[in-house]
């Protein structure tokens, strides 16, 4: 039993402690910003309402992982032994204002509650939009022909990774309706490519294809090319070359088009990329940086065929040695020519595979978990005042980012 003094001192600890906790979770809206954050983002984000974060400067290397910067005097730090802390009232909303692929733009949410430093609460009710501190877009296949009007204490996120020939900004929106942009393209505010690999830790990584490996993966191989299209009529006309390529080699062509099943993340789909040599990462548009989960099947020991290899600049430059490109051969032929002479000779295929010596198996996929995390920061961050302006849109999504293939006669 407790003597009465420290019974009375255990009592005022423990309502010290409550008050102390409550103020934590309830004072964001009145602590001084420059206090609460310590840095900027470090992508160029900027208080100048002038400011346009849009550079030249395209990075010559992509993180192994999505980098932010979450330097911040985080209100919730007084709980951070805690694996998942509730979001509290006050924090702020983010608005889904439209569907990624049916999906809802704020990626896996369960996952983003356990990693991200910062809570938020996400919607997807457009009832909500005035209350919300960042409203994202995604450019579906419908488009968007309402949304809601600029808000001096709101935060605008262009999303988008499909490419500007399918999927450009409506004229309807002001050209600095969009605050940040979260794109493929290695120039936006914040990069989300299709996928990228993680370099070795060493020669110990666990995580690493050994020389058996790739060998008995090549050995296995008895087919030509595989590719699986679900478009028929692209604006990079993908189907003339597959066409005329199928009139020198085997090419497998699953999918719409040929009307051959083998759906996707099957095991029909991963038997298909063992047995065959080539794949025909053929996008369906040849647009700078938009280079998709079609190329980044080369992770499963598979060798990628591309239509142009300008696209791949800066950071993605770094892939040249793992690919061929239809660009690089003066006739279709020509490229057919050079395919089988891979296959005769084994020395030369297995030259396609030397990334193995460098990156680990795993691979960051797009959209990851980490992409909401962002969202949520800039919600505090405008919650709390800040403001970053970015005029143009028009110009930079649509114009010259792709080039018009012409129908061959």
């Amino acid at each position: 039993m407790f003597h009465p003094s420290s019974a009375a001192r255990l009592i005022i600890t423990f309502v010290a402690i409550c008050l102390f906790a409550t103020a934590v979770l309830h004072s964001s809206s009145n602590r001084n910003p420059a206090v609460f954050v310590d840095k900027l983002l470090s992508s160029g984000y900027s208080d100048d309402s002038n400011s346009n974060p849009k550079s030249a400067n395209i990075p010559n290397e992509l993180p192994n992982k999505l980098k932010h910067n979450f330097e911040i005097d985080f209100v919730y730090d007084p709980l951070a032994n805690f694996s998942y802390i509730p979001t509290p009232a006050d924090a702020p909303l983010l608005l889904g204002w439209n569907k990624y692929a049916s999906r809802s733009v704020f990626n896996n949410l369960d996952t983003v509650k356990r990693i991200c430093p910062l809570k938020c609460r996400y919607t997807e009710d457009k009832r909500k939009e005035a209350e919300a501190s960042v409203v994202v877009f995604h450019l579906g296949v419908d488009g968007i022909d309402k949304f809601p009007k600029p808000r001096m204490n709101k935060t605008t996120i262009f999303l988008n990774l499909e490419s500007p020939a399918h999927r450009p900004v409506p004229k309807t929106f002001p050209s600095d309706y969009f605050n940040f942009t979260m794109t493929y393209r290695l120039d936006s505010d914040f990069v989300l490519p299709y996928g990228h690999l993680e370099e070795l830790e060493g020669p110990d990584d666990s995580d690493r294809w050994s020389v058996e490996n790739v060998d008995a993966a090549i050995k296995k191989k008895k087919l030509t090319a595989l590719i699986f299209v679900s478009h028929c009529e692209t604006e990079s006309k993908r189907e003339n070359v597959i066409k005329e390529l199928s009139t020198y080699i085997n090419v497998t062509n699953y999918g719409r088009c040929s009307k051959k099943k083998c759906p996707r993340n099957t095991d029909c789909e991963m038997d298909e990329i063992k047995n065959h040599y080539f794949y025909l990462a053929f996008e369906n548009s040849i647009c700078i940086d938009y280079i998709t989960e079609k190329f980044f099947r080369f992770r499963n020991l598979i060798v990628p065929i591309v239509l142009d290899r300008s696209i791949f600049r800066g950071a993605h430059a770094a892939l040249n040695p793992y690919f061929i490109a239809v660009s690089d051969f003066t006739s279709i032929q020509a490229l057919a020519e050079h395919l089988q002479f891979l296959i005769d000779t084994p020395a030369e295929y297995r030259k396609y595979f030397s990334w193995t010596d460098l990156y680990k198996k795993n691979f960051q996929g797009a959209f990851p978990p980490e992409s909401t995390c962002i969202m949520c920061e800039l919600a505090w961050r405008t919650k709390l005042g800040h403001r970053h302006s970015f005029k143009g849109i028009h110009s930079w999504w649509n114009d010259n980012q792709c080039k018009v293939v012409l129908n061959s006669s």
